[in-house]
């Protein structure tokens, strides 16, 4: 039986006509605001959350479309999306928020900072800085194909599938309270993820170049560069090495290529570039104390 062990309140506020599920970890101070990416909640940060809140108020934050937030068949774009986080704060009398986001909330954020700058302390970004409109895709190329889960069997495979080609092997608290709140989990033990495919695909249909040049707010961007291939070591010697040539001479450089084009899109933030064996699209999960000792170290100066 699952037991959620993070020290926070859930509640849900209606917002534009959708109700919203949030989590208040509680504190006292500036507030800061965790989003999650595509198909995760706001459970995703249970871990890192609480971190915070000897100095914070600190709140999360789960999109429409995702976790236990309502699922409406529509109004998916980055301006309705945005609007949602406005009227969110708007309602809990929140005047100015730090905003910290992760892969898709980084257009919220970027597109929120453009349009309420008066609202924006500071912007955070987890690996959430890409423009989708880029041309370089990682994809290109693939030596073998990403492992995919076959549908139809337990939330316990499914979750030993996540932990090995998606965590590299790692896992958590909030691993776990995000795999339970975002999954209808049968009877049977079978399940269906709580994002539809038609509402995963409007959201990034949503998705719009992003636009930093107005951006006023102090920002942190975390960049990691991704070397792990999902699977690697179920394939035979020579398709590993063929598999890890590539890695290194076309999945790293494209990476390295888009920081250094956001660096110049972006000059006026901080990034921090992550490196090293195994760095994950969740490294705030496995490279936690040191993303909360540099979070804390911008927090401070800015």
């Amino acid at each position: 039986m699952f037991e959620d062990t993070s020290p926070h309140q859930s509640a849900f506020l209606t917002v534009n006509g959708v109700k919203l599920q949030y989590l208040d970890w509680g504190g006292k101070g500036e507030t800061l605001l965790f989003l999650p990416g595509l198909g995760d909640s706001a459970h995703v940060f249970d871990d890192i959350a609480p971190e915070f809140t000897k100095h914070f108020r600190v709140l999360g934050l789960t999109r429409r479309g995702q976790g236990q937030s309502d699922i409406p068949e529509t109004n998916y774009d980055t301006a309705i999306l945005t609007e949602d986080i406005h009227q969110f704060l708007k309602q809990l009398d929140i005047e100015r928020v730090t905003l910290i986001g992760h892969s898709l909330a980084g257009n919220e954020m970027t597109y929120f900072a453009r349009r309420h700058p008066q609202q924006v302390d500071r912007l955070i970004y987890f690996d959430a800085n890409y423009d989708p409109t880029d041309s370089d895709l990682v994809g290109d190329g693939l030596p073998v194909p990403y492992p995919e889960f076959e549908p139809g069997q337990s939330v316990a495979a499914y979750r030993q599938w996540l932990r090995k080609n998606l965590y590299h092997d790692h896992w958590s608290s909030a691993l776990e309270a995000n795999l339970h709140y975002t999954l209808n989990i049968a009877e049977d033990g079978t399940f269906t993820d709580q994002t539809p495919d038609h509402v995963a695909h409007a959201l990034r249909k949503g998705l719009i170049p992003p636009d930093y040049s107005s951006i006023q707010a102090s920002t942190l961007v975390f960049a990691p560069i991704k070397d792990y291939y999902p699977g690697i070591e179920d394939h035979d010697e020579a398709t590993q090495i063929r598999v890890q040539t590539w890695v290194n001479e076309v999945a790293i450089p494209v990476q390295q290529k888009a920081i250094k084009r956001l660096q110049k899109r972006f000059p006026q933030a901080q990034i921090i570039v992550l490196v090293g064996v195994g760095i994950t699209h969740y490294f705030f999960i496995d490279r936690q104390a040191e993303v909360v000792q540099k979070m804390y170290q911008f927090l401070k100066e800015h």
